[in-house]
């Protein structure tokens, strides 16, 4: 008799476990936003001025986070283990370019998508249950700011794609 194990993913859903306590937008420097997780009342600090958008999943969070800088936007997408520390995370961005995230929504129990540079193109993330190398982890405008590096490649759970929308009729 053989026994087939399935991994299912890590279920994704919409939270208020945070709020924003502060914000500084030092002028040398990029902003910082301190969030409060409500439930343990731990105070942590991150890159970004602006809370768009939080999820919880079965082993930790993922927050949205822009700087609110209007002509050159970036967003970063943190995803935090269950004892609230960064694992791994991306950020999206370029010199000189708006970006206004919209249409966030949650396509699946692993995958979230959204627009952000514009609304002709849409970002799919998706949360892997088990990780994946990456071997080519700094695609313009996607930057790796964490994970796992090894060689020429990076160890990830998260998975970030652009699609073009077909344009309406």
């Amino acid at each position: 008799m053989n026994l087939i194990v399935a991994i299912l993913p890590m279920p994704l859903s919409p939270t208020t476990d945070f709020r924003v306590i502060a914000t500084h937008s030092p002028e040398d420097a990029c902003p910082e936003i301190v969030l409060e997780h409500t439930p343990s009342r731990q105070q942590l600090a991150f890159e970004g001025a602006q809370l768009e958008g939080q999820f919880a999943m079965d082993n930790g969070f993922i927050l949205l986070i822009t700087d609110d800088v209007p002509f050159e936007e970036r967003l970063v997408i943190y995803r935090l283990d269950q004892k609230l520390q960064v694992c791994e995370s991306i950020t999206l961005g370029a010199a000189y370019t708006p970006g206004i995230i919209g249409d966030l929504q949650i396509l699946s129990a692993s995958q979230l998508s959204f627009s952000f540079f514009n609304n002709e193109e849409v970002w799919v993330l998706e949360l892997l249950a088990k990780p994946a190398w990456d071997r080519k982890p700094f695609q313009h405008p996607v930057r790796r700011t964490s994970g796992v590096f090894r060689r020429s490649s990076l160890r990830l759970y998260i998975k970030i794609e652009r699609e073009q929308q077909m344009p309406m009729n």
